[in-house]
């Protein structure tokens, strides 16, 4: 499994996304995926066209609030799994 960091567009300090509410272009959001495809793919399903990028590594300096969740395709579910790492 490859970890991959997704970020979001600085639109979302305004119009914070309905469904996962933590996303902020200040932080980021974990992807762990067999590939770089796999990963956009999983992006797009779980954010649609509401995320920025996607990088292999991230300079924590930059974005202030750090991780701010984690999405995983665990081969139990078969689903999706998007859990935040804020309170």
């Amino acid at each position: 499994m490859n970890t991959f960091y997704l970020t979001f567009p600085e639109r979302l300090k305004r119009a914070p996304l309905k469904d996962f509410p933590p996303a902020h272009p200040e932080g980021w959001v974990v992807v762990e995926a067999a590939s770089e495809g796999q990963a956009r793919w999983m992006a797009r399903e779980m954010f649609g066209s509401d995320w920025f990028g996607l990088y292999p590594s991230i300079h924590e300096a930059e974005y202030p609030r750090g991780e701010i969740g984690r999405l995983s395709q665990p081969q139990r579910l078969g689903a999706l799994l998007l859990t935040s790492s804020t309170p």
